[in-house]
């Protein structure tokens, strides 16, 4: 019995000297969430073409699709918002999204506005009117309706689509008229297929079809006062031109936003965390067209690149 007993503790003694090299030795796994959920195919294609390329790395990355959840490593789709991280939180910006109008294509509205309608009178169409505003009050006592008239569908105040839309055109979320959606934002879609006079802005992945690159079907879009050749790229119906023409020039009512990362405590500076944005930075911009998606601006880009070197360097 006694030598069974010097036996058994022999085990456990070289099984505690073993156990945490096998720890070791595991693939560490990061989660990550948010509640913006046209963002998640990029995000996905990101993780699955670095896995391909590192498949001895000791990090795996999942993306959590549980509403509301909360990880290290947040999905933030709204750089305008003017809210800065906590001292222990760092923002990695790694693509931009474009927030096209898009409306039912039998709404009367495609006649209305055959010329393209201009920023000035798209706010009014689409925002409730501030009555700070000099030119609103003028209206309003001259008894001047709008020029044009539609439902506008947008999810609810707090949506960062919402929030940015509303803050491209110098207003607050809760002035966007119209009806107010629960849940992602493809559900807007299904509203205005529903509504002929509906009017929604939406995240280019979400308003082509990526295999065939046009325009879902039933949906147009809103015709912008804009330059000829601009005109011809939307008028296309093609999101290859779309994303040339937004990836280089900068159009009047189309809100184009960073989106990337928020990462909390130490992950900010963990080594294979920054790895994985090294490597989206490097190649993964590659994949962002084919999803929907514009790359960085080289500004943007080089200050991002900047920004993670010196995330390395700190850790060393």
């Amino acid at each position: 019995m006694k030598a069974l007993f010097n036996h058994m503790t022999w085990a456990a003694a070289i099984a505690g000297l073993l156990l945490p090299l096998v720890l070791k030795g595991q693939e560490r796994v990061f989660e990550i969430s948010g509640n913006d959920q046209f963002a998640y195919p990029i995000i996905e294609k990101w993780i699955a073409e670095y896995s391909k390329e590192n498949p001895g790395a000791q990090a795996k990355f999942v993306l959590g699709k549980e509403a509301g959840k909360t990880t290290a490593i947040r999905i933030v789709t709204n750089h305008s918002s003017g809210q800065e991280p906590d001292a222990n939180q760092r923002v990695a910006y790694l693509g931009r999204y474009a927030l096209i109008p898009v409306l039912n294509s039998n709404s009367p509205l495609l006649g209305d506005a055959k010329n393209g309608i201009n920023k000035k009178d798209l706010k009014k169409l689409v925002f409730e009117r501030n009555l700070e505003d000099d030119e609103a009050l003028d209206d309003l006592d001259s008894g001047k309706k709008d020029k044009y008239t539609a439902t506008v569908y947008s999810r609810g105040g707090g949506a960062s689509t919402s929030l940015v839309l509303a803050g491209y055109f110098g207003q607050q979320a809760d002035q966007i008229k119209g009806k107010k959606i629960i849940g992602d934002d493809i559900f807007l879609l299904n509203a205005i297929r529903k509504d002929v006079g509906g009017l929604a802005f939406n995240s280019l992945n979400y308003v082509f079809d990526l295999q065939t690159r046009k325009l879902k079907a039933d949906l147009s879009i809103l015709p912008l006062k804009l330059k000829s050749q601009q005109q011809a790229a939307l008028n296309s119906k093609d999101i290859d031109q779309a994303i040339s023409l937004l990836e280089t020039t900068s159009i009047e009512s189309i809100p184009v936003e960073q989106f990337g990362f928020l990462l909390s405590g130490n992950h900010a500076k963990d080594k294979e965390l920054v790895d994985f944005i090294g490597w989206i930075l490097d190649k993964g911009q590659s994949f962002n067209n084919q999803l929907g998606f514009l790359k960085l601006d080289s500004n943007s880009l080089a200050q991002q690149k900047e920004r993670l070197k010196d995330v390395y360097y700190t850790q060393k």
